[in-house]
């Protein structure tokens, strides 16, 4: 193996100790990892090998970088990345939700050049084509996943094991030919973000989560720390992988999950600290009053911007309705209130 080939097993058997790491090597100069990390933040720091390409892709959770020249990329499931280990070879990664799985294929761009797998010789495929396409001027190069790429990074995991070996090398020729196709339209491609912005948008996810139960807007949140609107939802989506609404949402649900199971307060005062409401349904005939009197006081600030709604999900006080509904019905049984009686949620008329 080559000097450079030599300076990456080092670099892999270094990660090794540091993380869960398994390698195998596919051909000569070409290596896959798997890897799994856990924590908020871990500092990458290894030799440059600026002859040695990088690809990455997220299975599961998140991952982010903030490389030498200050910004930051994040890849969410499915998402990929391409660039040589020089590029990263002082960066710090981040994982926004505490979590990543994912796969590492290591290339030797000079190998490839000079040896090459058998099934890529005369495909005009090298190492010098790969680097000048993905990482000229030492650029990072990351993809929103598609169909077609998951198709190829799916196919490494839960294979037989007497067939692993033999689907992963056919399945990093198949991605080498992939990338030798790929066009460059900003569509498909992931944005990178200033140091700056992403600072502030973690200080910002933590001022959020220290007050969850309060309602707080997205404008006020915003002029607060000085960023426009638009950006904060731009940003916060590339970190964290969903929206304000959706990711404080699943904050308070693991809340209210672990204040059920873990401590004697009511139903009633779990759902107040958690900004949720809570309505006691019986057999009287003041079901429908009740919940009328709470969807009432849902005034429309709370539902377009206290909980931080975004188009997409502006009927979520709608699908609330229909549950406490459904709800009553069940409760109510044979005594159904007048109100209800012709109420069939979820079933047909007989």
């Amino acid at each position: 193996m080559s000097k450079k080939i030599t300076s990456l097993e080092k670099c892999i058997q270094e990660l090794s100790h540091k993380y869960p790491i398994v390698s195998y090597d596919l051909y000569e100069g070409i290596k896959l990892a798997f890897m799994s990390l856990t924590g908020n933040k871990h500092t990458d720091t290894h030799e440059p090998l600026r002859n040695i390409l990088e690809i990455n892709y997220c299975h599961k959770g998140r991952i982010g970088w903030k490389m030498s020249n200050g910004n930051s990329v994040y890849l969410g499931e499915h998402d990929f990345s391409l660039h040589t280990m020089e590029y990263c070879s002082n960066s710090t990664i981040t994982l926004p939700n505490e979590y990543y799985e994912g796969i590492s294929i290591y290339i030797d761009l000079n190998t490839l050049s000079e040896e090459p797998p058998e099934l890529l010789k005369n495909t005009g495929i090298t190492g010098n084509s790969i680097l000048d396409k993905f990482c000229k001027d030492g650029n990072f190069s990351a993809f929103i996943g598609n169909e077609e790429t998951d198709a190829i990074f799916s196919s490494f995991y839960h294979q037989p094991k007497e067939f692993q070996l033999v689907y992963w090398q056919i399945k990093v020729i198949e991605l080498l030919l992939y990338l030798s196709k790929l066009s460059f339209d900003t569509e498909n491609r992931l944005s990178e973000y200033q140091s700056e912005q992403i600072e502030i948008v973690r200080n910002i996810h933590k001022y959020l989560l220290d007050n969850i139960s309060q309602r707080i807007t997205i404008d006020e949140t915003a002029r607060k720390y000085l960023i426009n609107p638009t950006t904060l939802k731009s940003v916060f989506k590339a970190v964290y992988g969903t929206s304000i609404a959706s990711h404080i949402k699943e904050h308070r649900m693991k809340m209210a999950t672990h204040l059920l199971m873990e401590t004697t307060k009511s139903i009633k005062e779990i759902a107040k600290e958690g900004k949720g409401i809570y309505v006691r349904v019986d057999n009287s005939n003041s079901a429908q009053k009740a919940i009328n009197q709470e969807v009432n006081k849902m005034a429309k600030s709370d539902v377009e911007s206290k909980v931080y709604t975004e188009f997409n999900e502006q009927f979520q006080a709608i699908a609330w309705v229909i549950l406490l509904l459904l709800l009553a019905e069940i409760l109510i049984l044979d005594r159904k209130n007048p109100l209800f009686k012709n109420i069939h949620l979820f079933s047909n008329k007989k």
